[in-house]
């Protein structure tokens, strides 16, 4: 015989509460994504890199990022 589990609903204030968590991480992330992008032309010129060095950089950020996005999730 099977039993059900109910689930307690969530409270309202706990549902604002996780969207502000939300959007938070959303701001942070296009800020880092905004500095990263700002900062690419002087990482560039001290590591003595072009715009493939910035184009790299850019991928390299996305990328990093994606895959923690994935396994944080």
């Amino acid at each position: 015989m099977s039993t059900l589990i109910r689930a307690s609903p969530v409270r309202a204030d706990r549902r604002w509460a996780v969207l502000a968590v939300i959007l938070a991480a959303a701001v942070l992330d296009l800020l880092d994504a905004t500095i990263t992008n700002v900062a690419a032309p002087t990482i560039a010129a001290d590591l003595g890199g072009g715009a493939a060095l910035i184009q790299w950089l850019g991928a390299a950020y996305a990328l990093a990022l994606g895959v923690l996005l994935v396994v944080g999730g």
